[in-house]
């Protein structure tokens, strides 16, 4: 929506003699040959940052997706498995007592296991095209720098200031009457506050990740109940055999929690890493005091 809105409103105003150029529906100013370049250059942006928002509104609709698959999967699984059997542990029956480890220490984690590496590769993938977007919203932003200086900046601060106010919104320093800001401004607030519903909200994330966390620990001590249950509480001469199976199916249950932890442990670390603001003023100014003292 951003994007269509600013298509057709976007205007280069230059204070020489112009001409118009229109690029499917945005309109340039050319006062030279390079004008044309410009535009197709800004085409080409415009372009980028449309199918990448795209492409992060795919990203959201899989995390949905593959968690509502791995939570009513596993939660299908587990129902159907105690149902087999009345709700009870088959302590008269091996086969069955097997069939409900196999579902618990194997077939839920696996499951889970694999959504939650899908998940969290979505949540890497919509993060690094959120992140290159900000490169995408500064080149834009530095070609209209000129226009920004001139006709809003002294008149745009007190506006947002007043804006924000009014929405009940922490107030930035992100400059939101540059053109395409959103995710710059996102990363403009304090990622420090946990439950703030401003910017990217890490909470959200960390839920749903929960969620998914949760159910994998209880589908683990449920079948290390099982082998407890069974193996040292109730053990009974007709479950020697399966003495064997019982340390397979632990060390199952071991393994696939300690890399499960870990790996989730690690990945969700690198993503919370605290981003700082992006003030695009400072970072053009600093630019141009580069460039001089190069010179």
């Amino acid at each position: 929506m951003v994007l269509k809105i600013f298509n057709l409103v976007f205007n280069i105003t230059i204070s020489s003699k112009v001409k118009f150029i229109k690029f499917h529906d945005i309109i340039f100013l050319e006062r030279n040959t390079t004008d044309k370049e410009l535009g197709e250059y800004l085409n080409a942006c415009f372009e980028e940052y449309r199918i990448l928002r795209e492409e992060i509104k795919q990203c959201s609709i899989n995390m949905i997706t593959s968690l509502s698959i791995g939570i009513g999967g596993s939660a299908i699984l587990a129902l159907v498995s105690l149902n087999l059997f009345g709700g009870d542990i088959p302590t008269n029956n091996s086969n069955d007592l097997i069939i409900l480890l196999s579902t618990f220490c194997i077939i839920i984690p696996f499951l889970l296991g694999l959504v939650t590496a899908f998940w969290l590769g979505e949540v890497t993938r919509l993060k690094q095209m959120g992140n290159y977007l900000c490169f995408n919203e500064t080149k834009i932003s530095m070609l209209l720098d000129d226009f920004y200086k001139n006709r809003i900046e002294k008149k745009w601060q007190k506006i947002q200031t007043n804006i924000e106010r009014k929405l009940k919104i922490p107030h930035t320093k992100s400059e939101l009457g540059r053109p395409l800001q959103w995710e710059i401004w996102l990363r403009s607030f304090d990622s420090n506050k946990f439950f703030s519903t401003s910017g990217h909200m890490k909470w959200i994330y960390l839920i749903r990740l929960g969620v998914l966390f949760i159910s994998f620990t209880l589908s683990w001590l449920f079948g290390l109940y099982l082998i407890l249950e069974t193996y040292i509480f109730n053990s009974t001469d007709q479950f020697n055999y399966l003495v064997p199976s019982f340390y397979l199916f632990g060390f199952c249950i071991f393994s696939s929690g300690v890399i499960y932890f870990y790996v989730v442990s690690k990945i969700s670390y690198r993503l919370a890493v605290k981003q700082e603001p992006i003030i695009l003023s400072e970072i053009f100014s600093l630019n141009k005091n580069n460039e001089k003292n190069q010179r």
